[in-house]
């Protein structure tokens, strides 16, 4: 358990008629390049918290984290790991430093695949007026290189199904990267959030481009919260296979969280 907690938000208590329940998942990885930014990490994800939660409304988090099977596995942790799931954001706890230590290589299309089926299992048991509206972040400052179990093709899917058919809003932010080009290269369509140019986000990495790109998201992140479902339309685009499609696989829909 995680011992400290953020600011308090409205309880649910407090809550009027209107408001309406989202949940945020940030899919953050640690992989060991990420330790230059890592104490600039963990604050910019702490102050984006913050700020979201001051948007009254019934919200929950979650916090993931990924680097690769075998660091996951060497430390005795399932991948990707998991910091808080559905948690309230007026009882969520504090992400400390000792939480967050950057390791091992990037299987981020695994990733990607295990948390958006675990996050689709629990969402599709819920009946139609108790479904959260969900917002995914995805951040990362580097590319594929260590999946074993999910092809690029299967991620495109799965992205492509939460964004069109479940209604979820996407945000890719990417360090050391084209993140307009490697965000659709993943299959993130563009989607309309306002107080950002675009959900595909590309940021300095350094401890002032951390702060900034947290600071950033977390306006739109408030007034998406404050809007309703304001993503609008979904403009689905044809993303571009790449060579990862034919080195693995595809194992199909195989169940969340199982390493």
């Amino acid at each position: 358990m995680i011992p400290s907690f953020f600011p308090l938000t409205p309880t649910k208590g407090e809550l009027t008629m209107a408001s309406s329940k989202t949940e945020i998942t940030i899919l953050l990885d640690r992989s060991g390049s990420m330790n230059s930014v890592r104490e600039a990490t963990v604050r910019g994800i702490n102050e984006f918290i913050v700020k979201v939660n001051e948007e009254p409304g019934e919200g929950y988090w979650n916090l993931i984290q990924f680097d690769d099977w075998d660091s996951a596995r060497g430390a005795g942790e399932v991948f990707p790991h998991t910091t808080f799931e559905n948690w309230p954001s007026h009882t969520l706890p504090n992400f400390g430093l000792q939480d967050y230590m950057p390791r091992g290589g990037t299987a981020l299309d695994d990733a990607v695949c295990l948390t958006i089926l675990k996050l689709k299992q629990r969402y599709s048991s819920l009946s139609e007026g108790a479904k959260p509206k969900v917002m995914f972040i995805i951040v990362t400052d580097g590319q594929e290189n260590s999946s074993r179990e999910y092809v690029p093709a299967k991620r495109r899917e799965l992205i492509a199904e939460a964004q069109s058919t479940l209604g979820w809003t996407f945000i890719f932010l990417g360090a050391d990267q084209d993140a307009f080009h490697e965000a659709s290269k993943m299959g993130v369509a563009t989607q309309a959030v306002r107080g950002l140019t675009s959900n595909k986000v590309q940021w300095e990495k350094t401890s002032g481009g951390v702060a900034a790109v947290y600071a950033n998201v977390a306006m739109g992140a408030r007034n998406w919260k404050a809007d309703g479902n304001l993503t609008g339309e979904v403009l689905l685009g044809s993303a571009t296979p790449d060579s990862g499609d034919k080195s693995l696989t595809d194992p199909g829909s195989s169940s969340a969280g199982t390493p």
